[in-house]
């Protein structure tokens, strides 16, 4: 996910992802990707953020003291407990909750949240004495204290309009944490998803339908020619670009998603640069690497606003730059015919922007109706200078935007805004499915919120005629040191290993292609995260399940 460029459009070699603080860009609330996520069914859910209404911490060891004023909230495993009280609003239903707690102290402490039974209490005067007790019998919420956020799925707990206390605490002896309250600068969050209006409570949302068992493909290793990476080679001079693709080769994957960015191919109208593309296709042929390209962004002549995240504003612009670039690296291309001693390894396959579900890659704010014009454009030029190239379009289910805290659909609002559009113009479902620290297999959050909610994507896509693949063109874990999503590395070669089983092996009559990200050059310490090389460019176990996962029989 590029987040910067130069003068010439072109991006340099940060972080392919936003990450949390860029999602995040607008928003009161840090929340991860998927965390704002949008409805499968036809009914939009709304979200609001609620902040408590009261915080505070008691203590065992001071049980007449009150600290309601502190900016430090708690708690202990035997004396110290954190409440912190939210007066929920405005639901007809509610469907789910997430509670979001800046940790100031504690590290990798699994902490428990229950919920206490409710009356009426002042922060300024609770004490440990005075202080509910956790409801006899109710739900417990799990969630674990690292550096900065920490998430917590609360639905269980929070079910509908009203007041709602929570109650914190670590559940290890000997292992205080605390949390910042109100009168810091970093208070709890409290994010409720359902149907607005006044009423009690929300139905359980329903499971997405299982296909049919699949079997592993003819040669039996499920991951052959289906693993890629998502990286910034294409910025890299001819010799670090020409070693990375090989390293990755070396490993047994196939593929690798690239950025071709409209304005360093067309820096002016008309005028067109080949340097970058060129390059790239030329250790494709090398390497032996397959190229998923990334129609994005738009040129900064060619944008509808300051940066080149700003749409186009002549779609047909945009189409006749997919047009030319396939028709030079396509099938039988012209690069490809004045290049006679390359084995050819064209283009085909091409992706339709980077997240324009997302209010920083698509500004000011994501437009699904205009996202699917922009769709119907490019598709039309791409298939008719290369019929066989595959289309590939965001589907996304949520967009995540800057001038609201409320979640809004994405995938469902642009199949209204052209109902048609994935059925006759799309070969290809793209989605991302970061699921921040959890693991693939979890199935205790919300569908929408878990690695799988491509099975969300699936089922509204068929509900549209639109039954075709999904490729993950972004996925993975990150290790980067204060993330408060980060595993260690041990488990981001797991996760991913059994991610990839999952989406290839289980669902792979679904989903035909999975993209880890990062590969390239680690320039910060967010793409450092969650590459499988450390900045030493020595390997992390990622990188060693990776190959071990391609070169079984």
């Amino acid at each position: 996910m590029p987040r910067t460029t130069s003068s010439t459009d072109r991006r340099t070699p940060l972080a392919r992802r936003a990450g949390l603080a860029t999602l995040l860009a607008g928003l009161a609330l840090l929340v991860a990707p998927g965390a704002l996520a949008s409805t499968e069914g036809t009914e939009p859910l709304e979200s609001t953020i609620f902040r408590p209404v009261a915080d505070t911490y008691v203590d065992a060891a001071r049980p007449r003291a009150a600290h309601g004023t502190r900016k430090r909230l708690r708690a202990s495993a035997m004396r110290k407990r954190t409440y912190l009280r939210f007066r929920v609003r405005g639901f007809a239903e509610v469907e789910d909750a997430m509670l979001y707690v800046r940790v100031a102290r504690g590290r990798s402490v699994t902490f428990s949240v229950r919920r206490a039974r409710e009356r009426r209490w002042s922060e300024l005067r609770m004490t440990f004495r005075s202080a509910p007790r956790a409801e006899r019998g109710s739900p417990r919420a799990v969630g674990v204290a690292r550096p900065g956020w920490a998430a917590v799925d609360v639905s269980a707990i929070v079910r509908a309009n009203g007041p709602v206390t929570l109650v914190l605490g670590p559940r290890v002896l000997h292992s205080p944490l605390a949390f910042k309250s109100r009168e810091s600068s970093a208070p709890a969050q409290l994010l409720v998803r359902g149907k607005k209006g006044k009423g009690p409570q929300a139905p359980t949302e329903p499971a997405p339908t299982e296909p049919a068992p699949t079997e592993p493909p003819p040669s039996g290793n499920p991951y052959t020619e289906r693993v890629g990476f998502s990286g910034s080679n294409v910025w890299y001079d001819q010799t670090k670009q020409l070693n990375y693709m090989t390293k990755l080769r070396s490993a047994g994957v196939t593929w690798l998603r690239e950025d071709f960015h409209w304005g360093a191919f067309e820096p002016s109208p008309g005028t067109w640069n080949w340097t970058y593309g060129d390059r790239l296709m030329r250790n494709a042929s090398v390497t032996g690497l397959n190229i998923l390209g990334i129609f994005a962004y738009s040129s900064s002549w060619g944008a509808d606003g300051a940066t080149i995240y700003h749409p186009p504003k002549d779609p047909s612009a945009y189409a006749n730059f997919t047009r030319r670039v396939v028709e030079r690296y396509g099938p039988n291309g012209t690069f490809w015919q004045q290049n006679p001693t390359l084995a050819p390894r064209p283009l085909t396959a091409v992706e339709i922007w980077n997240e324009p579900w997302l209010s920083f890659f698509w500004r000011p704010n994501p437009e699904p109706a205009r996202y699917a014009q922009l769709v119907r454009a490019a598709s039309a030029a791409i298939k008719a200078a290369q019929p066989t190239v595959k289309v590939l379009a965001s589907a996304d289910i949520f967009q995540m935007r800057s001038d609201t805290t409320q979640s809004r659909d994405w995938f469902r609002l642009v199949l209204e805004a052209d109902p048609t559009l994935f059925r006759d113009a799309v070969d290809v479902l793209s989605v991302h499915t970061y699921s921040q620290a959890r693991s693939p297999l979890d199935t205790v959050t919300a569908p929408r919120w878990r690695f799988d909610r491509f099975r969300l994507t699936r089922d509204l896509a068929a509900a549209y005629g639109a039954n075709k693949p999904i490729w993950i063109t972004e996925f993975g874990w990150t290790t980067e040191p204060g993330n408060a999503d980060a595993v260690n590395e041990a488990t981001q070669a797991t996760y991913t290993q059994q991610a990839l089983d999952f989406a290839l092996r289980q669902w792979g009559s679904v989903v035909e292609k999975a993209f880890v990200f990062y590969w390239g050059e680690s320039s910060d310490s967010y793409t450092a995260g969650y590459s499988p090389l450390r900045p030493d460019g020595s390997a992390k176990p990622l990188w060693n399940t990776v190959q071990a996962l391609l070169a079984a029989p």
